[in-house]
């Protein structure tokens, strides 16, 4: 023991002298920390996701430390292992990209990104509108493009404002107005245009006379409307845009939708038309109200009630003029629903649970279940009135009294009845096979 001793005494001793060093030292390399498999935190694809055929897109990412990447196009492998991807897009429609982390751990889902590919705008469909009008008169044209697409429109060759499939426009003095449209998208303004030769001559008619007629109305209901235009003029007439046969100063509508409707009337000449004259109409059905049966809601709860017929005139036995109040006291609520068609009404009681906590009580209250029925017993007690509902506020039984009910099912339920001595409330889970 003393002379192993000795011999570890002069090992130090040696090792401590400056200079001197042990033959064949054996060096331990010292590596990084083990790669990490991909971080909770989210990493994303970043790149275009509207873009054209035949260009060009660099999508990319961060890799975790000593992962590579797999990378997918529409389910394809590219060949990229690095932080980025370089795809020349051929063909038009939606593509998905996606991305995997290769790791010591395994292959992980990382993201996935939807591109959009778009084609060159094509020519839009043939504008329409009229061709002959008067001077110093207003009308529209439209088009038809392609989903998310928009429009160019041009009228002598100025730019306008609008974007939309519709255009409308002011003409000026006699002459010939050349209007032309081109389709737009990502890919920029479409090569091929549409157009349309518009001439202005003589002066306007006058618009007709404010149009006679009722600007409230009932589906199923026909109405007539009428106005009055110059010597030697037609009337054109439209309903919410669409040109009528009626070329007489009359026309008949027989309504069969409800909401806001627009009648329009022009005078029509050789030269074109006069500027509109314009008439709103509401149209309505005859309320039915339904505030649907009587519920219970738990104390804290609330419940809506709607009347409906939108666009009618309400009054709530609450003094609300809503077409909807919210609910959360015990009530009788009734509502009043009244418009040009008619009027309705309707009542609803809504019961609010005060507790589902039993108090200490004089008088006794027993409940239990057994499978699905529940069994109540109130001794020396007449029961006047027992609800049952589940805690939607659907009623299950309510009456006057009943030592047994069936319920539908598992769940939460609540008890109140009230007695000739006392009111119980109480709250019970059912389990039942």
């Amino acid at each position: 023991m003393k002379l192993i001793l000795s011999f570890f005494a002069v090992l130090l001793l040696l090792l401590s002298k400056p200079g001197l060093t042990i033959a064949n030292e054996v060096k331990i390399p010292v590596t990084d920390t083990i790669p990490p498999p991909p971080p909770d935190s989210l990493i994303t694809i970043s790149g275009p996701t509207d873009i054209c055929v035949n260009d060009t897109a660099v999508y990319t990412t961060d890799i975790p430390l000593g992962c590579s990447s797999d990378w997918y196009v529409d389910g394809v492998l590219q060949g990229s292992d690095s932080s980025s991807l370089q795809v020349v897009w051929t063909d038009d429609g939606l593509s998905t990209i996606s991305l995997y982390f290769v790791c010591d751990s395994g292959t992980s889902f990382v993201d996935s990104l939807v591109v959009t590919v778009y084609v060159s705008p094509l020519k839009p469909g043939d504008i329409g509108g009229d061709s002959a009008v008067c001077e110093n008169t207003t009308h529209t044209y439209s088009t038809t493009v392609e989903p998310n697409e928009s429009c160019e429109w041009y009228v002598a060759g100025e730019l306008q404002s609008s974007t939309d499939t519709s255009m409308t426009y002011s003409f000026g003095p006699a002459g010939d107005y050349l209007i032309e449209v081109y389709a737009v998208n990502v890919c920029g303004t479409g090569s091929q245009r549409s157009f349309l030769m518009v001439k202005a001559a003589g002066l306007a008619p006058e618009p007709p006379a404010p149009i006679e007629g009722p600007d409230e109305s009932c589906v199923g209901f026909t109405e007539t409307y009428t106005t009055e235009i110059g010597p030697d003029e037609d009337c054109q007439w439209r309903v919410d845009g669409v040109v009528q046969e009626s070329t007489e100063p009359v026309l008949e509508v027989s309504w069969t939708t409800t909401g806001e409707h627009e009648v329009e009337a022009r005078a029509v000449t050789d030269c074109g038309s006069s500027n509109p004259t314009n008439l709103q109409v509401v149209v309505f059905e005859t309320p039915v109200v339904n505030l649907g049966n009587d519920t219970t809601i738990i104390q804290g709860q609330s419940i809506i009630l709607d009347a409906g017929n939108n666009g009618s005139l309400y009054l709530w036995s609450t003094g609300d003029t809503t077409q909807t109040i919210v609910v959360t006291t015990s009530d009788t609520y009734s509502v009043d629903v009244s418009n040009f068609c008619g009027e309705d009404s309707d009542t609803i009681l809504v019961d609010v649970v005060v507790s589902v906590l039993s108090p200490k009580e004089t008088y006794k209250l027993v409940v239990f279940v057994n499978g699905k029925r529940l069994f109540v017993e109130t001794p020396s007690q007449n029961m006047l009135q027992m609800y049952v509902v589940n805690l939607s506020g659907k009623i299950i039984y309510s009456g006057k009294g009943a030592e047994k009910v069936d319920l539908p099912g598992s769940g939460l339920y609540v008890i109140k009845i009230r007695t000739d001595k006392a009111l119980f409330t109480r709250k019970i889970l059912v389990f039942s096979k």
